[in-house]
């Protein structure tokens, strides 16, 4: 009788152990699905999200979990209490997508890592541009973004020393086509962005990515197609169109003329180029300059830079795709910016007389 109640009291212990680690497992990948695994992996987009000053823990919970940002209002607030976090959620606007996991919003909300301010990426800025705009506002060196780029005008076959610039190629299809041995220069799109106090500068060129990508329409891609063109080489004319003009209608003559170049085997022959080699100022471009030995100098190479000199807007973009023929095959641009468009190289000589002198 005592072995047959002793038998039957350890199949209860068993089932009950067995119920309970059961019950323990589903709670387990309940709370994994819930605190680790974001709402949408692909949805990357960030959105503005407030947490308003005095707003609890579960309000905010229950607005993240209303804005599609986390999967459980509940799963959130149990964790950030689990983890001591759910007193030390801070006030403010933050930029969140629904491909972050509730871990890392917490993490966010509890180090207040709100939007500190908007910084404006001009059309036709390079990377030294934008690296000394990051600096100036003291989010990150222009070391720290270069080692994320990559440096501009180093070709990295041949240099070794430096850092090499991320391959976001997987994240971004649009840069499978880009050599691995050159920067990121021409893929930050110009914009406004509203940046974060913890920003650094991965997070930054994965925003400008992103950017470019979504800019990048399906009828774009389909005309660059057509055109048997790559991204790459486009990105490479429309950064050096950007440069050199700056209206659309003369952006397209711009683009039409240097094509036409190109298939008469002429050099390009553009100053943009050359200073971008040198940084220096535009309007300045001595002879000396134009001998520099780079593989980016039009005046010593055929065909295309090696890369992007700059990072274009949408119009410089879709001049390259869209260029106009025309009879000219010089211009230049003047004090006042018009571009002068000439014919014959006698009338090229004479308009730098006229508007340059």
């Amino acid at each position: 009788m005592r072995i047959a109640l002793r038998n039957l009291y350890n199949k209860k212990f068993i089932l009950l152990y067995e119920l309970t680690l059961t019950f323990v497992a589903v709670v387990a990948i309940f709370g994994f699905v819930h605190i680790f695994l974001p709402v949408d992996r692909a949805a990357s987009t960030p959105i503005v999200f407030r947490v308003e000053n005095g707003e609890g823990s579960y309000q905010t919970a229950f607005n993240l979990e209303k804005a599609n940002l986390i999967r459980s209002r509940t799963s959130f607030f149990l964790y950030a209490l689990l983890i001591g976090q759910a007193q030390k959620l801070q006030s403010g606007d933050y930029l969140f997508a629904p491909s972050m996991n509730a871990h890392t919003i917490i993490h966010a909300l509890a180090s207040g890592d709100i939007i500190r301010e908007y910084i404006t990426i001009k059309e036709g800025w390079n990377l030294r541009d934008i690296a000394t705009e990051f600096e100036k506002r003291g989010f990150f060196t222009q070391e720290e973004f270069f080692a994320v780029t990559g440096y501009p005008t180093v070709d990295y076959r041949e240099e070794t020393d430096l850092p090499r610039p991320k391959d976001f190629s997987r994240e971004f299809a649009f840069l499978q086509d880009k050599p691995l041995y050159v920067s990121l220069e021409g893929y930050l799109f110009p914009d406004t962005y509203q940046v974060t106090a913890n920003e650094t500068a991965e997070t930054f060129v994965r925003h400008a990515l992103r950017n470019f990508g979504a800019n990048l329409t399906p009828e774009l891609l389909y005309k660059i197609e057509a055109q048997g063109k790559s991204i790459y080489e486009v990105v490479t004319w429309a950064a050096m169109i950007e440069k050199e003009v700056r209206n659309f209608e003369d952006k397209q003559l711009v683009a039409g003329l240097l094509q036409k170049r190109l298939e008469e085997g002429m050099r390009l022959q553009t100053d943009s180029p050359v200073v971008y080699i040198r940084d220096g100022n535009y309007y300045k471009v001595s002879i000396a300059e134009t001998q520099i030995e780079s593989p980016y100098n039009t005046y010593r190479i055929y065909g295309l830079p090696l890369g992007p000199i700059s990072n274009p807007g949408i119009e410089s973009i879709q001049a390259a795709v869209e260029p106009v023929a025309s009879p000219y095959w010089y211009y230049l641009s003047a004090r006042d910016g018009a571009t002068i468009f000439s014919r014959t190289f006698a009338e090229h000589l004479a308009a730098k007389a006229l508007y340059l002198r």
